[in-house]
C-alpha cells in the first residue's frame, strides 16, 4: 500500500489538492489498519498464549488461516501496465530496472517514442523526475544553462516541437502517430 500511495504522489504532484488528499487517505489506511487487523491479532496471541481457545475454535481458526495465506495477486502485480492496468502490447513495454514494474511507453508522462537503450527507471523510483529534469540537471553540469542564449535556443526548439505536435494531434488519434511524429 505504500507504494500506491508513493505512485499516486508521484503522478499528481502538480496538484497539491490531489496530494493531500492521498495523505489523509494514506493516514485513514494506516489508523484502520492498525484498529482493525493488529488489534485483532494481538487479541488472537494474547488468547493463545493464555489457552483460552476451545479445540473446536483452534481448528475454525486455523482453517481460517489456512484458506487466507493465500492473498490473491492486486491488480497492479499482475504484470500489466501501472497507469492503464491493460496487459497487452509487449513490444511496447518497459520494465522498470529497479522494482520491475511495467509501463507502456506511450502511458508515460512525457510518452516515449521508443524504448530507450540502457537503464530505465520508472516515475516512482526516478523521484518523479521527467526527462526534461535530466536534460536540465546535465545543462547545469556543463554550466551552458546561465547562458541566456542557450536558453532562448531551447525555448525556440520547445515551442518549434510543440507546434509540430499540435498539428499532428489536430490531424490523427495518438495511437495513430509514428516513431518520427
Amino acid at each position: 500500500m505504500l507504494q500506491l500511495w508513493s505512485n499516486v504522489r508521484v503522478a499528481f504532484g502538480d496538484q497539491p489538492d490531489l496530494v493531500e488528499l492521498s495523505e489523509k487517505l494514506s493516514q485513514n489506511f494506516e489508523f484502520l489498519y492498525n484498529k482493525e487487523v493488529v488489534t485483532y491479532v494481538e487479541k488472537f496471541t494474547d488468547y493463545a498464549k493464555a489457552g483460552c481457545i476451545s479445540d473446536q475454535m483452534k481448528k475454525d481458526i486455523n482453517d481460517f488461516i489456512a484458506s487466507t495465506s493465500q492473498i490473491p495477486k492486486a491488480p497492479w502485480d499482475e504484470g500489466v501496465c501501472k497507469v492503464c492496468g491493460i496487459d497487452r502490447d509487449d513490444d511496447s513495454v518497459l520494465l522498470c530496472d529497479k522494482c520491475d514494474a511495467e509501463y507502456h511507453k506511450y502511458c508515460l508522462n512525457p510518452p516515449l517514442a521508443r524504448i530507450p537503450e540502457g537503464n530505465w527507471y520508472c516515475p516512482s523510483c526516478n523521484g518523479g523526475k521527467h526527462a526534461t529534469q535530466d536534460v536540465t540537471e546535465r545543462a547545469q553540469i556543463t554550466g551552458k544553462r546561465s547562458s541566456k542564449k542557450f536558453q532562448g535556443e531551447i525555448n525556440c526548439l520547445y515551442l518549434e516541437a510543440l507546434t509540430h505536435l499540435s498539428a499532428v494531434i489536430e490531424e490523427k488519434e495518438y495511437w495513430e502517430y509514428s516513431v518520427g511524429e
